[in-house]
């Protein structure tokens, strides 16, 4: 007997929907990006020109990744926003 090609991927669906749950495919994307993008500016403390160069990103594909990300309710702990000059990390005489 043979088996469709989506009756595989109907049962592949399946078995990852009893894993994770219905859960979409930007939440999902969100979430990898949010991990990655912090796991980044640990790396580098906080500069992002330095966590993007690392990501193999523009300094500005991270700019507007962390904005969507922080308009959806993702918090970046390294980051402080500035008027002035956007989101950046706070001096080192603020942690004292």
């Amino acid at each position: 007997m043979k088996v469709a090609i989506s009756d595989k991927i109907l049962s592949i669906q399946s078995a990852v929907r009893a894993v994770i749950g219905d859960v979409s495919h930007r939440d999902l994307q969100d979430s990898f990006d949010h991990q990655v993008i912090c796991a980044a500016l640990e790396r580098h403390n906080g500069n992002q020109c330095r966590a993007a160069a690392d990501l193999g990103w523009h300094r500005n594909t991270l700019s507007r990744r962390v904005a969507i990300l922080r308009e959806r309710g993702y918090q970046f702990v390294l980051l402080k926003k500035d008027n002035r000059t956007g989101y950046k990390m706070p001096r080192r005489n603020q942690y004292a």
